[in-house]
């Protein structure tokens, strides 16, 4: 898969999980949280808006009953990927790839976050943000 084939197929793999579970009576996490807000933001940044908005519709209404469950796996999630992406760039041995890789997750997240209207705090964004240019001077 290439393109946005392998985030719209990561977003419905992850869709698909998230509604067994919640059927299943399982409450959000931060795991599920990340594995649809990933490739939701991925397709978000690429501009790739086909069924996007649907998405986010259908996203909405699956979390709303679970609400501060949802809220909560949404920022446990993304702090636990901004602190991931600093382990990576604190390693000198991270592969560039894989640093590269952790700052688009990072922005997917923040993306995806602000469409569901669950914005990430301003304080987390500029702590990223800060380390930008280190991660430019490894790549």
């Amino acid at each position: 898969m290439s393109g946005e084939a392998a985030p719209a197929a990561a977003l419905e793999a992850a869709m698909g999980a998230l509604q067994r579970s919640l059927s299943a009576g399982v409450e959000p996490n931060p795991a599920l949280a990340v594995a649809v807000l990933v490739p939701l933001g991925r397709l978000l940044l690429e501009g790739s808006l086909d069924g996007v908005d649907q998405t986010i519709s259908v996203l909405v209404d699956l979390v709303d009953p679970s609400g501060a469950n949802w809220r909560e796996a949404v920022a446990v999630g993304v702090i636990a990927r901004e602190r991931d992406f600093a382990a990576l760039l604190d390693d000198p041995t991270s592969d560039p790839a894989d640093l590269s890789d952790a700052r688009t997750d990072l922005e997917a997240l923040f993306c995806a976050s602000d469409a569901l209207g669950e914005p990430v705090p301003e304080a987390l964004r500029e702590r990223v943000s800060a380390r930008d240019g280190e991660l430019e001077a490894r790549l």
